[in-house]
């Protein structure tokens, strides 16, 4: 259990103004689910997703600037690899969705 940042989707951020949201992740292994919640103490708010429909999972690390690149750092920032917090996170794939998510 614990506390990562949630990337927001393309449509999740059209509809809201911040492009990510802190949630509380649980993997359960005795009920073979992961979710998340928005408090510690709150029971799961969305479909808890059965470790059957897991597809993959992958560890993202932010990109480095290059010492070669001619973007600023203003340019960088706001490229779509840089709204990721430094360091590095995980890319949870499932059958119905892709979470991109930050420590």
């Amino acid at each position: 259990r614990g506390w990562l940042l949630k990337v927001k989707s393309e449509t999740a951020k059209a509809r809201w103004w911040s492009g990510a949201d802190w949630r509380y992740w649980t993997l359960d292994f005795g009920s073979q689910v992961v979710y998340y919640t928005h408090s510690e103490d709150q029971r799961p708010t969305n479909r808890p997703i059965p470790f059957r429909e897991i597809l993959g999972a992958e560890l993202l690390q932010t990109p480095s600037p290059s010492p070669a690149s001619a973007q600023s750092s203003a340019s960088a920032a706001a490229s779509s690899s840089s709204r990721a917090p430094p360091g590095g996170g995980l890319l949870l794939r499932t059958q119905s969705r892709t979470f991109e998510l930050f420590a």
